[in-house]
């Protein structure tokens, strides 16, 4: 496989195209496209909430004034001043647990802005086919309009039938709704990346992507696996759930207050500190527990979606290659056996009949078709191979 795959990078190392404006494109995609740049901005606004709240309580101050009773018993006043404190506060973990919330809604919109990049990848990849296409369709009206000028002064000369020039314009024909139909689906393609876009694209893709299928497998997968998005969300879900097991254990210790209290008589004064203590017995009931099958759903999720990744993503490498031979099958067969020239000449000299030259060529524009369809394909597959990160 490997020796195969090295001579495919070889036959498609030609195929120069417009790498550095397709990045272009991307980058404009991501920053104007509206679902991404909701996203950023809500996204934002979460991040922020996240962290806030994370420092300890506001101090309290009570005051107080009490009347004596009965009479001549002193009135009394008292200032308090209290300060509480949380271990999850002090500790940190409040603010570890944020931080990984934060990484989860960073990862979730890598994943949202992973699948639109793919959507515009393969708007593009089908633009350039279509561009592709339309060359070729505007090669072969040309030429059919010469051949049928050529019928057309052969029938006014008795040299073929009315039922063959016919043909010829049917034939005619039917390339031109080709090429209407392939008109129709360029604009089609071109109205999707302007949505994706935010409303206008102003960019021509004449070529395919020049990316190369991996050589190796192996290493791809361990790449592909170490930064690809959904693994990277699922990670710091699995992260995040292990931060709320620690938070729910500093949550179920006591919390603490401590203040400075002052109580004042006629004639007297005394002052002093004053500890509180909170015990949680009932509020953080079953959290721990809660937390921890959470945290263990997760990872199970994690390893659940990294299996199954690896399966997918060895499907799509091998399909990717197997459409790579294809396309190298295709391309040497015509660099082998494409006559056009030649038939061409002989049509131009009249050593070929008018239908024995459109009988010819269509032949060869049929493979050239499939050859094209087939390089479309190819980089569809690679795009979505190699759009993991």
């Amino acid at each position: 496989m490997k020796r195969t795959i090295i001579i495919l990078s070889i036959a498609l190392a030609g195929m120069n195209c417009q790498a550095q404006d397709i990045n272009t494109i991307l980058k404009s995609v991501e920053q104007n496209n509206p679902t991404l740049k909701a996203l950023r901005a809500g996204n934002e606004a979460v991040m922020l909430e996240n962290m806030t709240g994370l420092t300890l309580p506001d101090p309290e101050i009570g005051y107080s004034y009490m009347i004596g009773s009965p009479e001549g018993v002193k009135n009394k006043t008292n200032v308090e001043v209290m300060q509480s404190f949380d271990i999850a506060t002090i500790s940190g973990t409040k603010k570890q647990v944020a931080k990984s919330q934060n990484k989860v809604i960073e990862a979730q919109y890598k994943q949202e802005a992973l699948a639109i990049m793919q959507e515009t990848r393969n708007a593009m990849i089908n633009l350039a086919y279509c561009n592709k296409l339309l060359k070729i369709y505007d090669e072969r009206c040309q030429r059919y309009n010469e051949v049928l000028a050529k019928a057309q002064k052969a029938y006014d000369n008795g040299e073929i039938t009315i039922i063959g020039l016919n043909s010829l314009r049917l034939k005619l024909n039917a390339v031109d709704n080709d090429k209407r139909m392939a008109t129709v689906e360029r604009d089609a393609v071109l109205s999707q990346l302007a949505v994706l876009n935010g409303g206008t694209f102003d960019y021509t893709v004449n070529e395919f992507p020049n990316d190369e299928l991996p050589l190796s497998f192996e290493e791809f997968i361990n790449d592909a696996q170490r930064r690809n998005p959904t693994l990277i969300a699922l990670d710091a879900q699995t992260d995040l759930s292990k931060d709320g097991i620690s938070l729910a254990r500093k949550e179920a210790l006591p919390s603490f207050s401590v203040g400075y209290v002052n109580e004042l008589l006629r004639n007297e004064k005394y002052h002093g500190f004053k500890v509180g203590i909170s015990l949680p017995l009932w509020s953080n009931r079953g959290r721990v527990k809660a937390a921890r099958a959470s945290a263990e759903a997760a990872q199970t999720a994690l390893d659940a979606e990294k299996a199954k990744y690896a399966i997918e993503l060895r499907a799509s490498y091998d399909r990717t290659a197997s459409l790579g031979i294809l396309v190298k099958q295709y391309k040497d067969v015509i660099e082998q056996s494409d006559n056009t020239t030649y038939l061409n000449k002989a049509l131009d000299t009249d050593n070929i009949s008018i239908f024995d030259y459109i009988s010819e060529i269509e032949t060869i524009n049929e493979v050239k078709a499939k050859y094209l369809e087939a390089l479309k394909n190819y980089h569809l597959s690679l795009s979505e191979l190699l759009n993991q990160f």
